[in-house]
């Protein structure tokens, strides 16, 4: 009643406290056939009693879905769907034969995730079909295998994630929480497919005892992830919360307000950059993320199996690799990509599916240190990977071998480099990588509405764009103000409209751990 009085609109979350373990993440699976009864008497009362308010905008169907684990708990109830399940599976992916990896409970983790979540949407559907079905993965770079996202855009109307700082960013230093931010933005957004992205849980204030981290974002934190986060596409924010639970787990914790009931200086914040938002409405609106001209690429089977070997290059990927090059892509690749494939087979063996399109074959991996240097140029990471070519032009060698090629392939070509140079440069030197990349992606960097002028470290910037408008939000993380010097091609008149930030020509001032939104017209 109070949300109607007011203007306020909801996102109802169904399930509550889970009561035996005193949290708030409530349970993932029903614990049997009974209990499921309990849960669709639960939501038919629930969903009947408030469907009446118009407040009420969407019903988030579970809190957090997803485990990050290998199995299900085969109670009677997830017997009787596994049963079902397994006798439409393709005996050819259940992992029998010869030598094949057996993934088929990490895969019926995936599939029951997205049976329970479909019978929770059909009946919340069939009690309000007027209202949205939403639901908020969390860990995204660990729990990504138990989700079908594809299956998920059949029956939800949007798309959002929990980012909890001290959570789900233990890859990250705080410096690169924005980077964090950006990067799981990305991923939510490409698997919205086509449905709107929310971040669902932002990180709202002090956590002392409850995350991996301890950790209060300042006031500056908080505008740059949240600009950060609509500058990658987010259609709204969602802070987890507004006041501290009172009690057990996360007593005292997470609030935008303080133990007082008064706004913190992250909440003000907050209210400056909607303030923003609603005085540059008109600028803001059909405003999209400019698309990418580089694109980093993974997939999912990679991330399942990553977690008892290496990465996996999937069969289905090969011809859309292969067509992607074949008509004009230029593809890089590092690492050990494409070591295994969906099965955990070594690629490398018994003639290499993708030698044609990538011009050679792997010879060996060979541990050559913790870190090395790749010829001259490349600090690298632990495998050291040898070549021996086909097709492809030799680019690079090391102590006699070969070390990375070029090939031409249809319109298109491939650079390879069989050593893992991104890890090298992460925790080395990230100038040789980023003079790497800077040389091999140079078209598409010149062909982008705005890039930096030379590497800018320790700097995030994010563009959106409508027709004869660019928008950059541009996060600095050094712990001095920093002069950035930007190509924007046809947009040269610019306005900063939030941030310590001064634009003289193409080049911003952003102050010392500020962010800046600069808006350039044609």
């Amino acid at each position: 009643r109070a949300a109607d009085k007011y203007g306020v609109r909801l996102f109802a979350t169904l399930f509550p406290v889970t009561d035996e373990l005193n949290d708030v993440g409530g349970f993932k699976f029903p614990r049997s056939k009974a209990h499921l009864r309990e849960i669709d008497d639960y939501i038919t009362a629930v969903v009947s009693h408030f469907r009446q308010y118009e407040s009420l905008w969407t019903w988030v169907l579970q809190n957090e879905p997803g485990s990050g684990g290998t199995r299900v708990a085969m109670t009677d109830l997830a017997r009787e769907v596994y049963d079902r399940w397994l006798a439409d599976f393709p005996p050819e992916e259940r992992g029998e034969g010869y030598l094949k990896a057996d993934f088929t409970q990490e895969k019926f983790l995936t599939y029951y995730t997205t049976w329970y979540l479909n019978h929770i949407a059909q009946l919340v559907e069939r009690l309000d079909p007027q209202r949205g079905r939403h639901i908020n993965p969390h860990q995204i770079l660990g729990t990504l295998p138990d989700y079908d996202f594809p299956a998920y855009s059949k029956f939800l109307t949007s798309v959002g994630a929990s980012l909890h700082l001290s959570w789900h960013f233990g890859m990250f230093s705080q410096r690169e929480y924005p980077l964090g931010v950006s990067l799981m933005s990305d991923i939510i957004r490409h698997n919205a497919l086509g449905n709107p992205f929310w971040i669902t849980e932002l990180h709202g204030g002090n956590v002392t005892a409850s995350g991996n981290v301890p950790y209060c974002p300042t006031a500056a934190h908080t505008a740059q992830y949240l600009w950060t986060a609509i500058a990658s596409g987010a259609e709204g924010v969602i802070f987890w919360s507004l006041n501290q639970r009172a009690a057990v787990m996360e007593a005292g914790e997470w609030g935008l307000l303080d133990f007082l009931r008064r706004p913190s200086d992250r909440m003000l914040e907050a209210a400056k950059v909607a303030s923003v938002l609603q005085r540059h409405g008109e600028e803001f609106r059909e405003l999209k993320p400019a698309p990418a001209p580089v694109t980093l690429l993974y997939n999912i089977a990679s991330l399942r199996i990553q977690r008892r070997n290496a990465v996996a290059l999937p069969s289905e990927f090969r011809p859309r690799i292969e067509s992607f090059v074949r008509n004009g892509g230029k593809l890089i690749v590092t690492g050990l990509s494409g070591f295994y494939d969906e099965d955990m087979r070594c690629l490398f063996m018994n003639g290499f599916p993708l030698k044609s399109c990538f011009g050679a074959e792997v010879s060996e991996f060979k541990v050559a240190g913790e870190y090395f240097t790749l010829g001259e140029e490349l600090p690298a990471h632990l495998w050291r990977g040898i070549l021996v070519p086909a097709s492809g032009e030799t680019m690079m060698t090391d102590g006699g071998d070969v070390a990375a090629v070029r090939n031409r392939y249809g319109r298109g070509e491939v650079v390879w480099v069989p050593s893992p140079i991104e890890l090298g440069g992460y925790h080395r030197d990230m100038a040789p990588l980023t003079a790497f990349y800077g040389r091999e992606c140079r078209d598409a960097i010149d062909a982008a509405p705005a890039s930096f002028r030379t590497p800018e470290p320790d700097v995030l910037m994010r563009t959106m764009r409508k027709e004869g408008v660019l928008t950059t939000v541009i996060v600095n993380k050094r712990p001095e103000s920093a002069a950035i010097r930007l190509r924007t091609g046809r947009y040269g008149v610019p306005r900063v409209i939030y941030g310590d930030a001064s634009v003289k020509g193409a080049q911003v001032t952003v102050g010392a751990d500020r962010c800046a939104v600069v808006v350039w017209s044609r």
